[in-house]
């Protein structure tokens, strides 16, 4: 560990200066004041990123080792880690592209003061809380830095080489919510086909590649919904926490910052193109993988786990949005699935209904009225009544 940890650290610790900063003669205190700082440069609203709660907190930095904590306090520690990279997945996506011409020895603009402080961060997490020997926080940085895997190819290329992708995948949770969240994030197995990618110098996967990747193995597939579900679940956390609606005052759509809009088309792009290769596979001819058979078209397994969270994106928002608001793309991210999901699926009539259903559920209620004389807003009203 500490041999991995010191190949890292002159490529996680950097100052806003640009210069890789030698941490060897920092205490660990030190350390952590720099990442509070990175913290706040972040985001303030999320209460598990208080420096004074938490896993960042002075009472975790003393306190918890993880190899001697037991099985509950591990598991804590990981469902915190959870909620932390979810955050930086869309913090990262905030940051701009490098720049054509490179600035530094790895060839990337690393200068990107919101992509600095992410990076202090994990690296922080690596080594406190080795999240990258771990199976389950091992997945959530592979989660984590995937839609930037194109913006900045060596740098994921160092994150795959830091985990172990064989074992790589899991939740975490109590066995009830390990159960729900199982469909959603893979198992172990699901991020091998990256290994060719993490050699040096190899080229970085693609969009095609990825998408034909998640079209043979659906707990790929579902990971990228994973991906995109954990964003607009973070967009409403954050508009929430500031109180900011747009359609009226019961709720309405939030607004939505740029990182988890990149992330919603990273995750509905390569899905919509993964079904798609799906649709037009044959047998014998680049077939999908589920449960040890290899069929053509669709498979109907993988519609069966879309559905829920298709029906549940288009849902979002119905009736005025009581619950305090809604993601706008999450709801996009259901209809363009659903939209697809009709072109290119068989589906008999109870999913067509329950997915009409469910879009016309989601539309906004609308003040009588509002549209035009000519009788629409009078159906609209039926609609809603519906």
């Amino acid at each position: 560990l500490g041999e991995l940890v010191e190949g890292i650290s002159s490529w996680y610790l950097l100052h806003s200066n640009g210069r890789s900063s030698n941490n060897g003669g920092s205490s660990i205190e030190e350390r952590r004041e720099e990442i509070h700082h990175a913290i706040q440069s972040i985001y303030k609203s999320h209460v598990y990123l208080n420096p004074t709660n938490g896993i960042l907190s002075n009472n975790y930095l003393s306190n918890f080792e993880r190899g001697t904590a037991n099985t509950q306090q591990n598991q804590q520690v990981d469902e915190q880690v959870d909620q932390l990279m979810t955050l930086l997945a869309t913090c990262l996506c905030e940051c701009a592209p490098p720049s054509t011409a490179a600035d530094d020895e790895h060839g990337e603009n690393i200068n990107d003061p919101i992509l600095m402080a992410v990076l202090q961060v994990v690296e922080y997490l690596i080594r406190h809380y080795q999240i990258h020997a771990r199976p389950h926080t091992a997945h959530m940085m592979l989660r984590t830095f995937l839609p930037i895997h194109l913006m900045y190819p060596q740098l994921f290329q160092r994150v795959l080489s830091l985990v172990d992708l064989t074992t790589a995948g899991g939740s975490v949770g109590n066995s009830k919510s390990r159960k729900t969240n199982a469909t959603m994030s893979g198992g172990a197995g699901t991020w091998t086909f990256l290994r060719p990618f993490a050699a040096s110098g190899a080229k970085p996967i693609n969009a095609k590649g990825l998408a034909k990747m998640a079209a043979r193995d659906e707990s790929l597939a579902m990971v990228l919904c994973d991906i995109g579900k954990r964003s607009g679940e973070v967009c409403v956390l954050e508009g929430r926490a500031v109180v900011v609606v747009s359609d009226n005052a019961a709720g309405g759509a939030l607004p939505v910052r740029k990182g988890i809009s990149a992330i919603l088309s990273f995750s509905v792009g390569i899905l919509v193109e993964a079904l798609h290769i799906q649709s037009t596979s044959s047998e014998g001819r680049g077939g999908v993988r589920s449960g040890g058979v290899i069929t053509g078209g669709v498979q109907e397994s993988l519609v069966r786990k879309l559905l829920p969270l298709v029906l549940g994106a288009c849902r979002s928002g119905g009736n005025g949005a009581q619950d305090g608001g809604y993601c706008p793309e999450w709801k996009e991210w259901g209809r363009l699935t659903a939209s697809s999901l009709a072109m290119l699926c068989p589906l008999n009539g109870d999913v067509k209904t329950a997915l009409c259903d469910a879009i016309v559920e989601g539309l906004p209620k609308m003040e009588k009225g509002s549209l035009s004389d000519d009788g629409d807003d009078q159906h609209m009203e039926g609609y809603n009544d519906r």
